[in-house]
C-alpha cells in the first residue's frame, strides 16, 4: 500500500515540476525580469526547506562534513538554478509539453548513462536491451512532439 502512495506522490510531483516554468514565467513577466522571478523562486524553496527541516525535528546535520564533500555534489545546486532559469526562458517559447518532453528525454539519457557507468560511487547497471530501446522510444516521442507528419 505504502508503494502505491508513493507513486502517487511521485505522480503528484511530476506534475507540480510541470507547473513550475509556466508560474515562474508569469512572475517572470510581472516583476520584469527572468532572473529576479527565479531568485524569487528560490527563496520560497529555501523557506519551505528550511521549515519542513526546523519541524522534523531531524537535526541539524553534520556542518563539519561540507568541506569534505566531493567537488561535484554542487552540480545539485547548479541544475536546480539552470532548470528553474531555464524552464521560464524556455517556455514561453516552446511551450510545456514540449519542453518537459525534452527535459524527461535528458533525464533518462542522462540516468542512463550514470546507471551504466556507475557514477557518482553508484553501483554499475548496465543498460540493457530492453532499456535501450525504451530511452529510444522517449527519443520517437520527442521527435513525434516536435513533428508535424501525424498533423
Amino acid at each position: 500500500m505504502i508503494f502505491f502512495f508513493l507513486i502517487a506522490c511521485a505522480f503528484g510531483l511530476g506534475a507540480l515540476i510541470a507547473l513550475q516554468p509556466v508560474v515562474n514565467s508569469t512572475m517572470a513577466t510581472h516583476v520584469g525580469s527572468a532572473l529576479m522571478a527565479s531568485l524569487c523562486s528560490m527563496t520560497i524553496s529555501i523557506v519551505i526547506i528550511v521549515v519542513t527541516w526546523l519541524s522534523l525535528g531531524k537535526g541539524a546535520g553534520n556542518w563539519s562534513a561540507i568541506p569534505t564533500l566531493p567537488w561535484w555534489v554542487v552540480i545539485g545546486g547548479i541544475a536546480g538554478a539552470f532548470i528553474v532559469c531555464g524552464g521560464l526562458l524556455i517556455v514561453p517559447r516552446i511551450g510545456v509539453q514540449k519542453f518537459f518532453v525534452c527535459i524527461v528525454a535528458g533525464q533518462l539519457l542522462c540516468s542512463a548513462l550514470v546507471d551504466h557507468f556507475g557514477l557518482f560511487g553508484l553501483a554499475e547497471a548496465r543498460v540493457s536491451l530492453s532499456r535501450g530501446v525504451g530511452i529510444a522510444l522517449v527519443f520517437i516521442g520527442v521527435f513525434m512532439t516536435y513533428s508535424k507528419i501525424l498533423d
